[in-house]
């Protein structure tokens, strides 16, 4: 009788201690997934806080490249009054000319979606591509206030072409380079659509795309960016990578929002 009370204490001994290791490491695993999370989403805000910065800079570029040009028109129109005062016409012509290629290198880029937000990113955008060779076309239709505030509809677009942008500047010196964009609201849905060529090095499995070394972690949070704020309005994102040529389409639920109306 002794003998067996010894086994069962020692029974419930050896059974209590496995249930204590399993909740040291239940407890251990729970708050290494946490903490893992945190850190994960601590990266993914601080790359878009980057992107952020990235874009306001940009913007803010063209806009004092504009400014720029404001002030010097005074003195632009000064030197054409001399030149026709003097009557020399010609020497007026030219510089006209070269005033007129001076402000088409400076508005050429800016576009004209609608959304000024959207126009201030894409002109941004529009003016590195030309400095890199890529041609960016853009077809682009938005209503200038939707229910999407500013910072996450240019952080969307913002890293589809950034992204596009990368993919561009790897391209061989022989093979084009043209970013295609799409945007229209359609249905109370706003479509997104960017497609842009790859050297074909990059792979997309299952859902994650499988990016070189240098860029997996910028793309990666990139990517990660774009699905968060695309899974926050319900919305859909797909991605297709065929014929050396990548393809995002996004679709957003989003309404439209009056002038009296706030984000």
């Amino acid at each position: 009788s002794v003998s067996l009370t010894s086994v069962n204490i020692m029974a419930i001994f050896v059974c209590f201690c496995f249930l204590s290791i399993n909740l040291v490491c239940l407890i251990f695993f729970t708050y290494y997934n946490k903490a893992n999370a945190e850190k994960t989403e601590l990266a993914a805000h601080n790359e878009r806080l980057k992107m952020q910065m990235r874009n306001h800079q940009e913007i803010h570029q063209i806009y004092e490249n504009l400014r720029m040009l404001r002030h010097d028109l005074n003195n632009h129109l000064h030197t054409l009054h001399g030149f026709i005062g003097l009557g020399e016409y010609q020497k007026a012509d030219a510089y006209i000319e070269e005033m007129t290629e001076a402000v088409d290198k400076l508005t050429s880029a800016y576009c004209q979606t609608g959304n000024i937000a959207l126009d201030a990113l894409i002109s941004s955008k529009a003016g590195i591509c030309k400095a890199s060779g890529i041609h960016l076309k853009v077809n682009a239709l938005v209503p200038p206030r939707l229910s999407i505030p500013d910072n996450q509809l240019t952080v969307l677009l913002g890293n589809l072409l950034n992204n596009a942008v990368d993919a561009c500047q790897k391209l061989s010196p022989d093979q084009e380079r043209v970013i295609d964009v799409d945007i229209f609201y359609r249905n109370k849905n706003l479509f997104i659509a960017v497609k842009n060529p790859t050297d074909g090095k990059e792979k997309y499995v299952g859902h994650y795309w499988r990016m070189t070394k240098q860029d997996a972690f910028e793309h990666g949070f990139g990517l990660k960016s774009i699905d968060l704020i695309v899974s926050q309005y319900n919305g859909y994102c797909t991605r297709e990578h065929k014929a050396n040529v990548f393809n995002t389409q996004i679709r957003l639920p989003v309404d439209i929002l009056s002038a009296s109306e706030g984000h």
